[in-house]
């Protein structure tokens, strides 16, 4: 039986058979060499209709304009620099196609020879290179070696890498300008039935992520698709199997097929992921926590991860779009949600902002769930952390309407809500992280600790949750927004160096 040991051909093979709508092989079904060599020849070529983007319509420095994208036919797609199909004649490469922008015009020429190729259905065995336009492990192979000559494989295997690299029926995004796909290391059946998922939930609702609402002005012409090409993909790819995991559960709920998408996530926190770039910097091996099939069952993770996209910085320079500091917590949100270890949500929890109301249910099952606190306990401690936010918002507001000190209402809350934290932070034991904090907050607001706080503050000063952990739930509590002062958190925009600022 033909599987191939590397993951990548056999996802390409996974997708060539699946285009011939065969879902399921056994060592007695699975088509034959030539056969097989015939049906990716034939992938191939359909391949080659969904490469390339491009729309007509001409983006208005002065005027908003709605861009609607196209695939080109294969016969369209040009293998010239000269004919000018690139990002500067709103030209783009499709986001699943695993190669890079110098390449993209090499690989059709080098697809329309492996058609060919493959189509006689001869000399399947010969040795022939893995060439970069059309393999991405190539890049990571040579990475660091001393030679930069390319990896040899017999030409099948050369099919079904390339059908790898061109195939649709894969989760896909651009980060930095760069295509990013998700290729699962699972068994061939395996993979058969997360492609059919993926398919189902890729052809729904989806012809939207090729229309581009543009505002006047905005430089960045690219689609949604290119954040993902699937719906609710996160606003950034960088959530990358964590917000496709997610997408997949809120998408199962609406379709009613909990039962397939439950079988798929198992299998994915089971197996290592793989992210394949032709950006060797963008390529790396993850895996996902077992907590991952829980969540994207039991919650909305889509709309947790888009909440936290424009969750708002203590310091406003934060909020910038491509300010680093955002970036890289952007990054540890990742890592959290992918991990749910003790030391990447210690990672998470360095960075002061106000979280959205949306991430509430992730906080109330990490600390249920990882830290194995009562949900008694998790409800009193939230209250708690309310009471100090909304002890920060009245200071912050009265501040801001006597203008006191030129702050806005939300600087002037943000810097209430850090002065409440560096006293959290700065206690020893329960007794002095309580006497401190409730007289700082009592003599600011006028108001007293809510008495539904005592649980949480009983169960740290006996040492039923430690000091740290108690401080953990402070934190994670005080920086949650309710529901009211929460913003539209289906807002979107993509302009460059965009401010995400909220009361």
């Amino acid at each position: 039986m033909i599987y191939f040991d590397h993951p990548y051909p056999r996802y390409g093979l996974a997708s060539v058979l699946y285009h011939a709508e065969i879902k399921t092989v056994t060592p007695n079904t699975i088509p034959r060499k030539e056969e097989l060599a015939d049906l990716a020849g034939k992938f191939i070529n359909d391949a080659l209709h969904t490469y390339r983007l491009h729309t007509e319509d001409k983006p208005l420095d002065n005027a908003d304009t709605e861009l609607r994208y196209r695939y080109l036919e294969a016969d369209e797609l040009a293998t010239k620099k000269s004919a000018g199909q690139d990002s500067s004649n709103l030209y783009y490469l499709a986001p699943h196609i695993a190669t890079g922008d110098t390449s993209a015009n090499r690989l059709i020429g080098e697809a329309k020879k492996m058609v060919k190729k493959l189509s006689k259905g001869k000399g399947l065995d010969k040795t022939v290179q893995l060439k970069r336009s059309f393999s991405p492990f190539t890049t990571k192979i040579n990475e660091g070696s001393k030679t930069l000559s390319n990896p040899k494989a017999t030409l099948l295997q050369a099919g079904f890498t390339m059908a790898a690299t061109l195939t649709q029926y894969k989760p896909a995004a651009q980060l930095d300008f760069k295509n990013q796909v998700i290729i699962p290391d699972l068994p061939l059946n395996d993979l058969l039935l997360f492609i059919d998922l993926f398919n189902k939930m890729r052809s729904w609702e989806t012809e939207n992520l090729k229309v581009r609402e543009l505002k006047a002005g905005n430089k960045n012409y690219r689609p949604p698709l290119f954040n993902g090409n699937y719906p609710n993909a996160p606003n950034t790819p960088v959530f990358g199997p964590v917000g496709l995991a997610g997408a997949m559960g809120v998408w199962a709920k609406k379709v009613n097929i909990l039962d397939q998408m439950d079988e798929v996530i198992a299998k994915l926190v089971n197996n290592p992921i793989y992210l394949v770039s032709y950006e060797a910097s963008l390529f790396k091996q993850i895996h996902l926590g077992h907590h991952i099939a829980r969540l994207a069952k039991e919650q909305n993770l889509p709309q947790a991860i888009n909440g936290l996209y424009y969750a708002d910085f203590y310091n406003p320079e934060h909020n910038r779009r491509d300010n680093p500091t955002r970036l890289l917590f952007l990054d540890m949100s990742s890592r959290f949600l992918q991990l749910y270890s003790k030391s990447a949500f210690k990672d998470f929890l360095a960075f002061r902002l106000q979280y959205p109301h949306s991430f509430s249910p992730i906080l109330e099952d990490y600390f249920m769930n990882e830290a194995n606190i009562s949900k008694e306990i998790i409800e009193s401690a939230r209250v708690y952390g309310s009471y100090l936010n909304l002890v920060a918002y009245l200071i912050g507001k009265n501040e801001a309407e006597n203008k006191q000190t030129g702050k806005n209402e939300f600087e002037a809350k943000a810097r209430v809500l850090a002065q409440l934290e560096s006293t959290a932070m700065s206690c020893k034991t329960s007794t002095e992280l309580f006497a401190r904090l409730n007289v700082q907050a009592g003599r600011m607001s006028n108001r007293d600790v809510p008495g539904g706080a005592s649980a949480f503050m009983e169960a740290t000063n006996t040492g039923k949750i430690s000091i740290d952990t108690a401080k953990q739930l402070i934190l994670a509590y005080m920086r949650l927004k309710g529901k009211k002062s929460a913003k539209s958190e289906d807002e979107a925009s993509t302009a460059e160096g965009k401010t995400f600022t909220t009361n």
